[in-house]
């Protein structure tokens, strides 16, 4: 069945909201696909063909020493033994498949020569998906329509800077109204009803929202699912069980899917695939780092030639500190850096926090959001001495701390075990409205671990590096600074909202 558009599910009131809070996040977040796959990787799948694989078994499939660990990822079949279950992950059926199409529209706009060849390339990406995540229930195509006012400005100024370089207007033009986005939608349509005519399809539903439809692709799938969760809940076709086990996989590139996903209610299994690559180093030499802190699992190290668990990503030809290319160098394992691409499972990521931290995990999936976009986006500052590594070590120091304090107060009443009295509240309350008293405690934390005072004149200073200065014991070197110079959390605050 084809069904043109979305269905409208939500008042006035809750698009308001949901607008400011996605009008955060709309853009991409910088370095967080690479710092997911280094700190998480036991939530990344990487696609191979029709088979998923998991990042350390990726790295070690050639080294003696396996450790076979199972992730539980519900799309993957289990039916073979160990060595077999990890070398042959099989991609299971889907229940819904949405397409956020906007990376698939550029990636075939790649050396543009005519229409037809375009056409080609898009179908047969499309193709290539379907072929690895085979959909039972709903298959969802969504195209950028008009954006929010925020973006809109911005926008204008990129497609003025494109213009004035190229000197010439584009016929393969992916802008919301062009002529080409209009041959994308008719085209769009014709593919899928397609689609529909096979016989493998016969029982799955096709959505198409094109750029007539406000709203960009990837806030139009999330209006898609949260509407279509609210249906099947006043039908009271399934069980509460059973709606929370249905899968979704999106395919999309932009950082903030991620934080999209992290924000929908009542669902658990959800993905997200990207055709964007990743350069991955496969000496792996590093550490799970912050998953490490959520699993209380120590690394071992007992063999200096092992490899470890975590990938590293970089930029091609990325230059280290010696001068030469990374490409260049050579260990005893052989550097190599491939291409991959890869599958997110959000499930995963959760029950880290869950199995960690259960007392917190409401607050916890909310205060993500605001974890994520501290790093900055195109309406956001980059907060330049600090980082999702540095901004993640401070969360936990401060859930630690709560906890520690619960628990002296809880054995001065003789009830050890009780964890009602962990009292936290989190960044953002059921509203979403900032709980500025916890997020100020938390700026606090981030202080602690970076010393932003030195940061600060280390980056204002004109010799440079005030840290360096400091330590040399030559105090004609010594760079003198004023109070109003220091790096204090609200200065972090600050800079964040300076651009509003």
């Amino acid at each position: 069945m084809l069904y043109n558009g979305i269905p409208k599910y939500i008042n006035l009131r809750q698009v308001f909201l949901f607008v400011i809070l996605i009008s955060v996040v709309n853009c991409g977040i910088p370095g967080l696909h690479k710092w997911l796959i280094n700190n998480f990787p036991s939530c990344v799948k990487i696609v191979q063909r029709n088979r998923l694989v998991d990042v350390d078994v990726y790295i070690n499939r050639n080294n003696k020493r396996e450790k076979i660990v199972n992730n539980g990822n519900e799309l993957i079949k289990n039916k073979e033994g160990h060595q077999k279950l990890r070398d042959n992950n099989k991609i299971q059926d889907v229940d819904n498949l949405l397409f956020d199409l906007n990376q698939l529209l550029h990636k075939a706009n790649v050396e543009f020569c005519s229409y037809n060849n375009y056409f080609f390339k898009l179908s047969s990406l499309i193709k290539n998906v379907l072929r690895k995540f085979h959909p039972k229930k709903n298959v969802v195509f969504a195209i950028d329509g008009i954006c929010p006012f925020s973006k809109l400005k911005l926008q204008i100024k990129r497609r003025a800077k494109i213009k004035l370089k190229e000197n010439k207007n584009s016929i393969n033009d992916i802008t919301c109204g062009s002529i080409f986005i209009e041959r994308i939608g008719m085209f769009l349509t014709n593919f899928v009803k397609y689609l529909v005519s096979l016989e493998k399809y016969a029982n799955v539903k096709f959505f198409i929202s094109t750029d007539k439809e406000v709203g960009e692709g990837e806030l139009k799938l999330m209006n898609w699912i949260t509407s279509y969760v609210k249906r099947d809940e006043k039908n009271n076709d399934k069980t509460d069980a059973k709606r929370e086990e249905e899968s979704f996989v999106i395919v999309g590139a932009d950082a903030d899917l991620l934080l999209q996903c992290l924000a929908l209610k009542n669902i658990r299994n959800v993905y997200i695939y990207t055709y964007q690559t990743f350069y991955l180093n496969m000496d792996g030499n590093f550490l799970f780092k912050k998953e490490k802190h959520l699993t209380d699992k120590p690394v071992e190290n007992n063999n200096v030639q092992m490899i470890s668990s975590t990938p590293y990503v970089g930029k091609e030809n990325e230059v280290t500190n010696s001068g030469d290319t990374l490409n260049s160098l050579v260990n005893i394992n052989k550097i190599a850096r491939k291409k991959i691409t890869v599958l997110y499972n959000l499930n995963i990521f959760i029950n880290l926090f869950l199995n960690k931290y259960p007392m917190f995990f409401d607050q916890i999936k909310r205060d993500l959001l605001i974890l994520f976009i501290l790093k900055g986006n195109d309406y956001l500052p980059k907060v330049r001495e600090g980082n999702f590594s540095v901004f993640f070590e401070a969360y936990f120091k401060m859930l630690e701390d709560n906890m520690k304090k619960a628990k002296k107060k809880n054995e001065k009443i003789n009830n050890v075990d009780n964890v009602d009295n962990i009292i936290y509240n989190g960044f953002l309350n059921k509203d979403c409205e900032l709980n500025r008293k916890e997020f100020l405690k938390f700026l606090n934390y981030v202080q602690k671990v970076v010393n932003f005072s030195s940061s600060y004149l280390s980056r204002n200073t004109e010799e440079g590096n005030y840290i360096n200065l400091q330590n040399s014991g030559n105090s004609e070197d010594i760079v003198e600074f004023k109070e109003s110079q220091l790096y204090l959390p609200l200065y972090l605050l600050n800079e964040i909202i300076k651009k509003k």
